[in-house]
């Protein structure tokens, strides 16, 4: 008798427990839908998967952009913006490439091969809605003294400012304490930043004519922590 009877005690208390647990999940469906309470991934959601970042990785095949003895601006731009990408993706963002290859965006044949990239890279960038572009380039000057990372912002969209902004900031607060550079408006010499009306960037990693400078754009970790503060950066501009 005394055997039955635990047993049936036992069984008394897991279908309690049962019971206790599907009211308690009840009660928290129910107040979340009353109350409006999200989960983090649902605030992920529900924040940035409406945007679509653009990187655009500047230059590639033939154009090989800024060069220092074998080292190739098109290389770094591509291996820089699928950090970037890699990053992104983590909060849920919507991220389109320009290029994920070492080739220029048009045809073989074209006898305009770069107006054709240009071009291509515009129609693509243009193509999708609620879209942040941001163009990814290695600066170089005849005297290797200059460096620094520099932010140039299209002028056809308000919003293009406040994201050069954010981006200049953090690099200087977690990169580059020393760059005293300034955001710069776009002229008509940046073919895309002139013709393209969503909010819109392109930045100048550093410069590869600078020994200390192009020693860090070569590096894995460094690659790697600049792709960190500009998707951060990009997250927070989202955020403003």
């Amino acid at each position: 008798m005394k055997t039955k009877i635990n047993k049936f005690s036992f069984l008394l208390f897991v279908l309690s427990l049962l019971l206790f647990l599907t009211v308690g999940f009840a009660f928290f469906i129910l107040g979340k839908s009353f109350f409006g309470i999200q989960t983090s991934s649902e605030n992920l959601n529900s924040s940035y998967n409406k945007y679509t970042v653009v990187i655009d990785a500047g230059h590639g095949g033939r154009d090989s952009g800024a060069s220092y003895g074998g080292i190739y601006e098109k290389d770094l731009t591509l291996s820089i913006s699928e950090r970037i990408a890699e990053f992104l993706s983590l909060y849920d963002v919507e991220v389109k490439m320009t290029r994920t290859e070492d080739k220029l965006l048009c045809d073989d044949s074209s006898k305009h091969k770069k107006r054709d990239d240009l071009l291509n890279r515009l129609k693509f960038a243009s193509s999708f809605e609620n879209q942040i572009f941001v163009s990814i380039h290695i600066n170089k000057f005849p005297e290797s003294k200059y460096k620094g990372l520099q932010v140039f912002h299209s002028v056809n969209n308000p919003f293009s400012e406040s994201l050069a902004l954010v981006l200049q900031s953090n690099v200087k607060e977690t990169l580059q304490r020393d760059n005293n550079r300034a955001i710069k408006k776009s002229t008509s010499s940046i073919y895309l930043l002139d013709r393209i009306k969503c909010p819109a960037v392109l930045i100048e990693c550093g410069f590869i004519s600078n020994d200390e400078e192009r020693e860090l754009l070569v590096s894995e970790l460094y690659q790697k922590r600049l792709a960190f503060t500009i998707a951060n950066s990009i997250i927070e501009f989202i955020n403003i």
